[in-house]
């Protein structure tokens, strides 16, 4: 998981991954670097989904998606003195708000696209070394919650 989020959520977490907020990828392929004789100059965005500039994800660079039983978490990440360290909670919604979670791939990032019954969306760039904890996430909002974890209200709201 690389991060555990249960201690700052008050409940086990069950999945997370680490993510970026959409251009992200855009960006740095943007600056100019080494990498652009190897990749070419704005490779990164043919890489990202257009519709996520209309998407209602909170505002954040990079940040730490986490699932509990009742809840997914936008949590922030800071600088540590050699790694990320989990922030603030950015924003919390109940999983029974959650119609569905998909991850599309990229040759080296990925948009993972959250639907909220509302019709709101969050998406988030997933570097490919974290698509394995990202297709956890997705089957963990994939899944029903238990009955007694409906009854829990949002501490916000989906965007």
């Amino acid at each position: 998981m690389g991060h555990n989020a249960s201690e700052l959520l008050g409940s086990s977490q069950v999945a997370g991954v680490t993510v970026e907020a959409v251009g992200s990828a855009s960006r740095t392929a943007l600056t100019p670097g080494p990498t652009d004789a190897v990749l070419g100059r704005g490779i990164a965005a043919k890489i990202v989904d257009p519709k996520g500039d209309r998407a209602q994800t909170p505002r954040f660079g990079v940040g730490f998606l986490a699932v509990t039983n009742t809840e997914l978490a936008l949590i922030g990440l800071k600088s540590g003195a050699f790694t990320l360290k989990l922030g603030g909670v950015i924003a919390r919604v109940s999983r029974t708000e959650v119609a569905s979670a998909e991850l599309h791939g990229g040759t080296a990032t990925g948009l993972l696209t959250i639907t909220f019954h509302s019709g709101n969306t969050w998406q988030v760039e997933v570097a490919k070394v974290h698509h394995r904890a990202t297709r956890k996430v997705v089957a963990a909002l994939s899944a029903q919650p238990a009955a007694s974890d409906a009854t829990t209200p949002s501490s916000s709201v989906a965007g």
